[in-house]
């Protein structure tokens, strides 16, 4: 007796009876040598371009820097810190903004951890479409009050300063910047074949950061410099590095788009 094998007819399809595709990420595509030499080559070259090119980014920056500084009305000066590298290797200008956070005092303080706790209970309210930007805001609010209760009991013992914190987001922007190619060589190549579109995906992926890197740094010391020290670990926390890598993520989502659909 011939064995038959029947087929759910509804498999690979939705609720209302559309044709679900397989995305393209599970499906199999075949490695081409010249494809993956060529993905080598734009990320090779682009980095080269960045180092080259480096000299005239940082007189970029400073200039931004000391703009901005101006624009604001901002007590700070641009500084440098170098950083000494190991094996005879030259050192490294890390360029930060140097002044004095304000000071709030206890009124102040009280300020800040009313808005805390109102925009805590607030964000409790928020209905359930809005529930991830409610665990977003609930997260910087507790860094908020963390940060809040150690500056009540140890107010000047906290070991960084805006120099410091400026200076970190620009070693970061800086490394992040120049591993950008190589990122998205390894994720977003592969899955791209068109030569045009892997140079485009690097130009705004490395534009972005090179045009954002001294706006961030001269938004986080008006903050500072407007609103105390207190501000100083959820700016780094939360919207330092961290923000930069969802931001990554985001211009990488929104490049995937770029790729051809297939039914």
């Amino acid at each position: 007796m011939a064995l038959t094998v029947s087929r759910d007819k509804t498999l690979g399809h939705g609720y209302g009876g559309e044709r679900i595709a397989m995305h393209r990420a599970l499906r199999y595509w075949p490695f081409k040598p010249r494809s993956g030499l060529e993905g080598a080559f734009v990320s090779l070259a682009f980095m080269a371009v960045y180092v080259l090119a480096y000299p005239w980014l940082e007189n970029f920056w400073v200039w931004a820097l000391q703009t901005g500084v101006q624009q604001l009305r901002l007590d700070v000066l641009v500084g440098q810190a170098p950083l000494e590298l190991p094996w005879g290797l030259p050192s490294v200008k890390r360029w930060c903004l140097v002044g004095p956070a304000a000071e709030v005092g206890w009124w102040g303080w009280g300020l800040q951890a009313v808005v805390v706790v109102v925009s805590w209970l607030a964000a409790k309210r928020l209905p359930d479409p809005f529930l991830p930007v409610a665990y977003g805001l609930r997260l910087v609010l507790a860094l908020q009050g963390l940060s809040l209760v150690y500056f009540a009991l140890w107010p000047h013992h906290f070991p960084h300063r805006l120099a410091d914190h400026t200076r970190d987001l620009f070693g970061f922007g800086v490394a992040l910047q120049l591993m950008v190619p190589v990122v998205l060589g390894l994720t977003y190549f592969p899955l791209e074949g068109r030569l045009r579109l892997r140079v485009a995906a690097c130009v705004v992926a490395m534009g972005y950061f090179v045009l954002s890197l001294p706006v961030k740094m001269l938004a986080h010391a008006w903050l500072v410099s407007h609103l105390g020290a207190t501000f100083l670990p959820v700016l780094y926390l939360a919207f330092g590095p961290l923000l930069d890598v969802l931001l990554f993520v985001a211009l990488f989502s929104w490049m995937a788009t770029w790729l051809p659909q297939e039914d």
